[in-house]
């Protein structure tokens, strides 16, 4: 089997969402592990990923410390050392992930950046060459430069080595198109793509089974769909429209194809195929308005909330993958499906209707015990009773 030299790219790094544990990152290393690729980096590369790590995971670790500290009930309901359990997590966030970075790179090939030449940095910053590319808003990428140099510098002083160089920057494939050895990936599914099919006999095998596969998958996707919570994105719709309850989700039509194989194990005797789609799916929903609500701070009531009915016909990509037994006395099986988180913006409103049904202009908060009408605060007669009633008492 050929080896592969590669080197990742920060942005790599983000896309997979930092993702050591599972998924295409898992799978590299796999590769890394058994001797069939070699990780190459950069010093540039590692403060890159810990600098979007501070600012990625740091950020939102911390804005989730402060709605939970915001929201004295969920403290109370969850005990105050459950909380400080939480708060810690959270605030230790970016150093357990560090950690799990560390470990992911050990054992990477660093390139030096001592020696790189100034002159040439700057020969390619003002003639415009890549990275630059005489865009204003990549001038400040000298980093990426840098990097760069130092691939093509390991290149000379090791002939004969090919480097898979794997980011989805177009200033990293213009610069480093045409340079003998260096084969660039757009991501690294289509990196790994590339090594599972040094597997050619077996690898041809897999991504026939796949195709037979479709209806099974389509099955999955189904479940999937409908086991997700959507009310996140019925409340991202308007503002001021909160979903109260799904009370109905149906999938009308799923689009599915096989998208290759990422990993083959023959030791083990798995491998990991990926597939993509298209789900429509309808949602029935009860809404709360509150875009006229004014709240009555003396009376603890709120006014002007609409309630009601609402049906949103929804279209969502998806991604993910299976894992294919593949035993060496046996027929190929399915073993379990992995389906990638939905970012809210992917989703396409293809339908969206809102139908009230009720206006709490004058909320009511009992009932009249004579004559059963509700009382408000415009017919509270005092004692339990409404206007008309309360003269009775």
């Amino acid at each position: 089997m050929n080896h592969f030299n590669v080197i990742l790219d920060t942005n790599i790094f983000m896309a997979a969402k930092y993702n050591f544990a599972g998924g295409s990152l898992h799978n590299l290393k796999k590769y890394c592990d058994n001797g069939t690729a070699t990780l190459l980096t950069n010093d540039i590369i590692l403060r890159e990923v810990q600098s979007h790590i501070d600012e990625d995971v740091g950020l939102m670790a911390r804005q989730a410390k402060n709605a939970i500290r915001q929201h004295g009930e969920l403290v109370n309901a969850i005990t105050r050392q459950t909380y400080e359990t939480i708060e810690a997590t959270l605030l230790n966030a970016s150093k357990s992930l560090y950690a799990q970075f560390d470990a992911y790179m050990a054992g990477a090939t660093i390139l030096s950046n001592e020696g790189l030449s100034v002159d040439a940095l700057f020969a390619d910053y003002f003639g415009k060459h890549a990275p630059f590319e005489g865009n204003e808003k990549k001038k400040w990428e000298f980093p990426d430069a840098a990097v760069i140099m130092s691939i093509k510098r390991y290149l000379d002083t090791t002939q004969g080595t090919a480097i898979h160089v794997v980011s989805d920057d177009n200033g990293w494939h213009n610069a480093l198109k045409g340079i003998d050895g260096v084969v660039v990936c757009k991501n690294l599914s289509e990196l790994l793509a590339k090594i599972a099919e040094a597997e050619k006999e077996l690898y041809v095998q897999i991504t026939k089974y796949m195709e037979t596969c479709v209806a099974e998958l389509r099955a999955s996707a189904e479940s999937w769909i409908v086991c997700q919570d959507w009310s996140a994105f019925i409340d991202n719709i308007e503002m001021c429209v909160e979903c109260d309850d799904l009370v109905d989700i149906y999938v009308t039509e799923i689009a599915l194809s096989p998208e290759g194989v990422e990993y083959i194990d023959r030791e083990e005797e798995f491998a990991s195929a990926l597939f993509s789609g298209v789900a429509t799916f309808f949602l029935g929903f009860d809404y709360v308005d509150h875009t006229n609500e004014v709240y009555d701070r003396e009376d603890r009531v709120h006014y002007n909330t609409i309630y009601g009915k609402g049906a949103a016909e929804l279209k969502v990509p998806f991604t993910g993958s299976v894992t294919v037994l593949i035993p060496n006395d046996g027929e190929m099986v399915l073993n379990s499906s992995d389906f990638d988180e939905v970012t809210l913006g992917d989703v396409e409103i293809v339908d969206y209707k809102l139908t009230p049904y009720r206006n709490d202009d004058d909320p009511y908060f009992a009932i009249c015990p004579d004559c059963g009408k509700p009382i408000g605060i415009y017919n509270d007669g005092g004692n339990g009773f409404c206007v008309d009633c309360a003269a009775h008492h």
